[in-house]
């Protein structure tokens, strides 16, 4: 499940990209964060790819967010060395 990935928990996912730990985790209930697994059915804990390029479907309601992603992504990629 989880071997050789580097995983984000929602908090850490909702930090980068400026959206509500709420949203992600809607987001991800939704099937809309690409690689997201859920890994505690009782508690809403989910983890989410780290290489999850956030073609994931978000719809970014304002220019903010859009902006956060799209930064979170080039910074990311910046950091891997890809």
């Amino acid at each position: 499940m989880t071997e050789g990935k580097k995983f984000l928990t929602v908090k850490e996912f909702a930090l980068k990209t400026n959206y509500t730990e709420r949203q992600i985790r809607q987001y991800c209930v939704e099937g809309r964060i690409e690689g997201a697994e859920k890994f505690d059915d009782k508690a809403r804990k989910w983890l989410i790819p780290e290489s999850s390029v956030i073609k994931t479907k978000l719809d970014a309601e304002t220019p903010h967010n859009t902006t956060a992603i799209t930064n979170w992504v080039e910074e990311w990629i910046d950091q891997s060395g890809e």
